[in-house]
């Protein structure tokens, strides 16, 4: 061919065209490799777009210990000595009623690297889990709440997979009102490992449960890394952190269940929708220490009219 010429002059016979090989031609070539990726596909298809309406298996209790650990971190500053005197009085009665394991530590016990004692609650946690190798599921609840209707065990009232299928806000904006990152439409009980509810602000860390597992590891890992844990831009500690990886890590996102407030978690504060209502489960007096209310004080008004057991457990 004289130098300069069109290649598309040439006669399409003289020069054979190359075909790169692609990974599709590979599948495509053997029958069976095709029929294998179309279901592969079909199986993808279905596992992402099948709804909470097929029934969830229940959520399996794998140990042979406690089914739940109830822990509790406290920070004696600023509060009167019979107001722990309570809140211990309220765990140790709660668990001791249902069965459940319970671990209590002071957050001034360890070294949190000059962070805030809000970050304390998670080695807490790590702490638990070794203490009790067998338990499934380890129930986080502040030092500033009241387990107000003692007689509900929370294996039945949110773990059980019917129940916890109709608690699950699907959908559900990360950081209300309006975050761009929602919780997945498709949650169904048997894939959560980490069960919270919200308040006004967004997560909220002072009443959450988390299942024994790899998963629950690294998320705990992920949260204490020096990155978040001295990052001035999380100016609610723990929960802007776990807010931030929930929405940067689908991975964590997927097994975030996010409970009706009320559920779990309704407020002291008159002033919300969230607000306690008698015959609620657990009354958080979140923001206590950080406005003009006083603590103590209402912590033993809520403490008086709180629900009493009638029996215990056998």
């Amino acid at each position: 061919m004289p130098s300069g010429a069109l290649p598309s002059f040439a006669p399409s016979y003289a020069t054979p065209k190359r075909r790169t090989q692609s990974p599709l031609d590979a599948i495509t070539s053997s029958p069976r490799r095709l029929c294998g990726a179309v279901a592969a596909i079909l199986f993808v298809i279905w596992f992402l777009f099948s709804g909470p309406s097929v029934p969830a298996a229940p959520i399996p209790f794998r140990g042979s210990g406690p089914e739940v650990v109830l822990v509790l971190a406290t920070d004696t500053r600023g509060h009167q000595k019979p107001y722990f005197s309570s809140v211990l009085e309220n765990r140790k009665e709660y668990a001791r009623a249902h069965g459940y394991g319970f671990v209590w530590k002071n957050v001034g016990d360890y070294d949190l690297g000059g962070a805030p004692n809000d970050w304390g609650k998670i080695p807490v946690l790590r702490e638990a889990m070794l203490e009790y190798p067998e338990a499934t599921w380890f129930w986080y609840l502040d030092q500033d709440a009241i387990i107000m209707n003692p007689q509900i065990p929370i294996t039945k009232h949110i773990l059980e997979s019917s129940r916890l299928n109709k608690l699950l806000l699907r959908d559900q904006p990360i950081v209300p009102p309006d975050s761009i990152i929602h919780t997945p439409r498709n949650t169904r009980a048997k894939n959560m490992e980490l069960l919270i509810t919200q308040d006004h602000n967004g997560l909220n860390t002072g009443n959450f449960l988390i299942k024994r597992g790899d998963w629950a590891e690294y998320v705990l890992d992920v949260i204490m890394d020096p990155l978040y844990r001295f990052y001035n831009g999380f100016d609610r500690q723990e929960q802007s952190a776990l807010e931030h990886i929930v929405q940067w890590h689908p991975t964590i996102l997927t097994k975030l269940g996010i409970l009706a407030p009320r559920s779990l978690n309704s407020l002291s504060d008159a002033s919300t929708d969230m607000a306690y209502k008698e015959g609620d489960f657990v009354v958080h007096l979140k923001g206590c220490s950080d406005s003009q209310r006083n603590c103590d004080k209402e912590f033993l008004r809520l403490w008086q009219i709180r629900g009493r057991l009638q029996n215990t457990r056998k």
